[in-house]
């Protein structure tokens, strides 16, 4: 679990630059409000060989100043991914299950969604209620430090498995009120917040 946000860097790498051979894995983490030249969010060298495991993640917000380049880079096929993703993650080789991708990428359980942080601005990087990353994770995850046992899976992002894991709420749900009939009057809305604590 790690949370990186508002870092910045003159080359690769903004939140994280990783140019090892060896393996990587981030499990996990919030990657966020990063910027650098090349892969805001994250830059790893291809090398063939080695392993990145991307898996529960969110790799959202990031920022690049060389998009001419990213743009190049996609259509060379260095990436299965659009150049606002190649802002987010810049890499080839890894492997991405279960995680929130700004601008996609190919892999089981992989979306691109707003999270829906509580305060980002306030460097609040928990998830809101409302937000598609809850219950989200790799179900073959352990969850079971979340509140109240968590819900369906773990959640993705820095607080899976974590007591400060969100708990699901469904959508407000919006009911018309209509007078009764011979009353006239305007018509109103009510706003009830559901809460599923599953």
């Amino acid at each position: 679990n790690c949370l990186v946000y508002d870092n910045s860097a003159t080359t690769n790498g903004g939140g994280i630059n990783a140019n090892s051979r060896g393996p990587i894995s981030l499990i996990n983490c919030t990657i966020v409000d990063n910027f650098a030249d090349r892969g805001g969010g994250f830059y790893a060298y291809d090398y063939e060989k080695r392993s990145i495991d991307i898996r529960n993640s969110i790799i959202q917000h990031n920022s690049t100043r060389r998009f001419y380049d990213v743009l190049k880079g996609a259509l060379r096929g260095t990436s299965q991914s659009s150049p606002e993703s190649l802002a987010n993650l810049y890499t080839k080789f890894a492997d991405v299950t279960y995680s929130n991708i700004g601008g996609g990428r190919l892999g089981q359980g992989v979306f691109d969604r707003d999270p829906l942080f509580l305060d980002a601005e306030g460097g609040d990087y928990r998830l809101h209620g409302a937000s598609s990353c809850i219950d989200a994770g790799d179900p073959a995850d352990d969850y079971s430090r979340e509140p109240g046992g968590g819900g369906a899976a773990i959640n993705i992002g820095a607080y899976g498995n974590t007591s400060l894991a969100a708990l699901y709420a469904d959508d407000t749900l919006i009911q018309s009120v209509v007078p009764a009939q011979g009353h006239g009057g305007p018509e109103y809305e009510t706003r009830v917040q559901c809460i599923n604590f599953r």
